[in-house]
């Protein structure tokens, strides 16, 4: 590519990622473009939701992950602009957002297990608004959106993509995401540290109240 993505991405030193779509770098690089704060949106998913772990040495940030997936879309999110530069002392996550840090405070992370096949962050954004933030696999993320009209148009967009993706063999999975209120995470908080202190039956009353509020 020729407008600057591509060398960006050399200067980040993102590594074993290769993408190229025209349609999305115009989308992308569009602000008058009604997808534009939606891609905002994505690559801040991928930067914010995740368990990799940001390194300092020589002067690089360097990620270490359990999971080569989500190695992926972080150095993904990287390569667009969208910098995963770490975790402070305080909790927070500090990303770079083409060359403006953001602070999101982690409330919570609900991690990813092979029954569960999704993870969750809760965080709180620079404007102060609770954020949750799943990612999984498809059947997993598309039986829990809200039932809007909205939902169901981009739901019968994206599943159309996700099969042609699938057809390919590509593996594919969905973001979704919803703004919460103080007292719906305060509520959340109290009945999962109730789960997770549970002398009987732990693992599925934690899974319960993660997925309540899924």
């Amino acid at each position: 590519m020729d407008n600057g993505v591509c060398r960006d991405a050399v200067e980040k030193d993102v590594g074993n990622f290769n993408f190229e779509d025209d349609i999305f770098t115009q989308h992308m690089n569009d602000k008058s473009h009604p997808n534009y704060k939606n891609i905002q949106r994505f690559l801040t998913h991928l930067a914010v939701c995740h368990t990799v772990v940001a390194d300092i040495k020589e002067g690089k940030v360097l990620y270490n992950a359990s999971s080569p997936d989500e190695l992926a879309l972080v150095n993904a999110a990287k390569y667009f602009g969208y910098f995963f530069k770490g975790r402070d002392d305080d909790n927070n996550i500090e990303v770079v957002v083409l060359g403006k840090s953001i602070k999101f405070q982690l409330l919570g992370v609900i991690e990813f297990s092979s029954d569960r096949k999704r993870m969750t962050v809760i965080v709180r954004d620079g404007e102060g608004k609770i954020k949750v933030m799943c990612k999984g696999a498809d059947s997993i993320v598309q039986a829990r959106l809200a039932d809007t009209p909205l939902n169901k148009e981009l739901e019968t967009y994206t599943i159309k993509f996700l099969e042609e993706y699938a057809n390919g063999g590509l593996r594919t999975l969905l973001l979704a995401e919803k703004e919460i209120s103080e007292a719906q995470y305060e509520q959340f908080k109290e009945e999962y540290r109730i789960a997770a202190t549970a002398e009987v039956d732990r693992e599925n009353k934690v899974n319960a109240v993660a997925s309540e509020l899924e």
